[in-house]
């Protein structure tokens, strides 16, 4: 019997942008909504500009607090010259889950065929918690949450803490 409990999972959401703000953001919004519906307890959100000193900054300082086990991000992850969140991010991974991102892919095809080439999702390990990395679009956060992070977190971190 598992001793990790969902209410220890800290997660933690950020959307990258330079575009979004408190009103705009719709997937900041859905992965709230999505996270603190779940048994797992959503520690805080924030919106950082796509700038690499303040994505990897804001990042690593909360790696370092020990009640988020999870960070979630949505955005920056296109083709596009300001995309850099991958480049930021990926570098950071102890381990990465490969997995991850050819499940969200071809996940995504069911949804907007070949367009899911263009998506760089990730995710990976970082000092025994999780960082996901998602595409900015309201439909690639809820189908990455409800689909493929929470269904397989819990199990997640039975595997991380054995």
């Amino acid at each position: 019997m598992s001793t990790i409990k969902p209410e220890n999972i800290g997660i933690y959401l950020l959307t990258i942008s330079d575009t979004r703000t408190k009103s705009t953001d719709v997937s900041g919004k859905t992965l709230r909504e999505k996270i603190t519906s779940s048994a797992f307890p959503c520690i805080g959100h924030q919106i950082i500009r796509e700038n690499s000193g303040e994505i990897l900054q804001s990042v690593q300082t909360l790696l370092k607090q020990p009640e988020i086990r999870v960070i979630i991000s949505s955005g920056g992850t296109g083709l596009g010259k300001r995309d850099i969140t991958i480049e930021e991010l990926a570098p950071l991974f102890d381990r990465e889950l490969k997995g991850f991102g050819e499940l969200f892919r071809m996940l995504s095809y069911q949804q907007v065929a070949a367009r899911c080439l263009l998506s760089r999702a990730t995710a990976g390990l970082v000092n025994d918690k999780m960082l996901f990395i998602l595409p900015g679009s309201p439909a690639a956060v809820e189908l990455a949450v409800d689909k493929l992070i929470l269904p397989v977190l819990l199990h997640m971190f039975e595997v991380i803490e054995k």
